[in-house]
């Protein structure tokens, strides 16, 4: 009886340790989805600063 319910145990916190792993990764990764996309317009906006710059320059010039 002492076997079953250790197993029983084992298995419930195997589980319950599974179900908390998948939850804080898809969280961690929903999070580091959104600083890649924040970075990545930031960027994206910077770059296109730099570039649209010199060809206000000129098109004044």
């Amino acid at each position: 009886m002492n076997r079953i319910k250790s197993a029983a145990l084992t298995a419930a916190g195997t589980i319950t340790a599974l179900v908390f792993l998948g939850f804080f990764a898809s969280v961690g990764l929903v999070l580091m989805g959104g600083l890649l996309a924040i970075g990545a317009a930031a960027a994206g906006a910077a770059w296109v600063a730099s570039w649209g710059a010199p060809a206000q320059e000129n098109a004044s010039a």
